[in-house]
């Protein structure tokens, strides 16, 4: 029997706790903290890639790339947007980029829409969070349903308000071994 859902779950660091040579962790670290005009906020918003596709008046035409960036508190307007992106480039948090694939009879049947994802989003997120030992109440996330692929994927990134370094380096590592 195949998984209806596959997390798949990694964080990058501040710029400054990498060496020079790691640089696509340098490079992912500065997409997920909207250092650039197009970055990750862009993409979870559009489905759009940077890069133009062997196709482009395909993909441009599909409307069904993205149902837009999603918080706690639903869609997201232009200046929560800008204010997100704003909070990504200032914080010394690390950046969490999560993605929520779903198999494709699953995705169709429990996250068929916007509607659904965001609810599925945001009853479930707040529970990944506790059992992860993180305070759910000191974490700013968003998220995007994506269907421009076979299985309908949510894209979801985090980052910590405050920081309390020796908790927070402990439950990366726990979470990291698990």
């Amino acid at each position: 029997m195949k998984d209806n859902i596959v997390l798949l779950c990694k964080y990058y660091k501040p710029k400054d706790k990498y060496k020079s040579s790691q640089v696509k962790e340098i490079a992912k670290r500065k997409f997920l903290s909207c250092t650039a005009s197009y970055n990750y906020v862009s993409y979870v918003d559009t489905g759009s890639i940077d890069i133009t596709p062997s196709n482009y008046t395909k993909y441009v035409g599909n409307n069904e790339k993205s149902c837009g960036v999603f918080s706690k508190d639903g869609l997201l307007i232009d200046e929560q947007k800008r204010e997100l992106r704003e909070q990504l480039r200032n914080t010394q948090s690390c950046i969490w980029d999560m993605v929520i694939s779903f198999r494709e009879e699953f995705g169709e049947m429990y996250c068929r829409d916007y509607e659904q994802a965001y609810n599925f989003i945001k009853k479930e997120l707040p529970k990944f969070f506790t059992r992860a030992g993180l305070d759910k109440d000191n974490i700013v996330w968003y998220a995007g349903l994506h269907e421009n692929t076979e299985n309908k994927h949510i894209h979801i990134s985090f980052i910590m308000l405050y920081l309390h370094q020796n908790l927070v380096h402990i439950k990366i590592c726990r979470l990291q071994d698990k």
